[in-house]
């Protein structure tokens, strides 16, 4: 079922996601992007192999998963791709946990006094100074993961894609801290749903006056975003 559900992932699903991805790491070699809800690794795993000069961090809180993306990557000798069995939040003093454990893409963890142990995004910023594109996919807990990127930025401002759930309470919360940070909010236009439907879409947020503005500009052109 896992090799199943990686093949439908990595060929079929947010087909423009994956090409804005690797249009970043074409523009951008030597990058380092962060990979927030890997699942089975069915975006860090191709964006490894296509990008060997940049670095992929996998973050996954599912430890069956995460022996998925081991077992695969090693298989591949995909030595750029960086895995980390935690999950990402506002603070590291945080537990979550989840009332099922398999493979589904769709597991909503909850904060607890018990489970699997959080980093910020700034603690992976401290070991990799070279981070400069987020991707978060953490089932409606993104408000809380951009909660502990005070200091990238601060510091660097990079891009960040965000998945916006229809059900997702924080969604004004997000597009608000993007906006009180000079950060302008683009759309992927395909839905996040791999079997139709209109779930929500995949939103880009870049910074008004850094560097990606231009790329930003090529996206614009190949039809890989719209403005919001």
């Amino acid at each position: 079922m896992n090799e199943t559900s990686y093949f439908l992932y990595s060929r079929f699903h947010e087909i423009k996601t994956h090409s804005f991805l690797h249009e970043f790491l074409y523009y951008f070699p030597n990058s380092t992007l962060l990979d927030a809800g890997a699942y089975l690794g069915d975006t860090s795993i191709q964006l490894a192999e296509q990008h060997t000069n940049s670095t992929i961090l996998a973050i996954e809180p599912n430890k069956n998963n995460c022996e998925f993306i081991k077992q695969k990557s090693t298989n591949k000798n995909l030595k750029n791709l960086h895995l980390y069995n935690c999950g990402l939040s506002d603070t590291d003093k945080k537990c979550l946990s989840c009332d099922y454990d398999n493979f589904r893409p769709d597991k909503i963890y909850k904060e607890s006094v018990v489970g699997i142990k959080t980093k910020t995004i700034d603690y992976f910023y401290g070991k990799y100074p070279a981070l400069n594109l987020i991707h978060l996919d953490v089932e409606t807990y993104e408000y809380m993961c951009i909660k502990g990127c005070k200091k990238i930025i601060n510091d660097k401002k990079p891009i960040f894609i965000i998945e916006l759930l229809k059900s997702n309470k924080d969604n004004d919360k997000i597009k608000n801290f993007f906006r009180k940070h000079g950060y302008r909010e683009f759309v992927i236009p395909e839905s996040v749903s791999l079997f139709g439907g209109d779930k929500g879409y995949n939103h880009v947020f870049c910074h008004t006056t850094n560097l990606y503005t231009q790329f930003i500009d090529v996206c614009l052109n190949k039809g890989l975003i719209n403005p919001v």
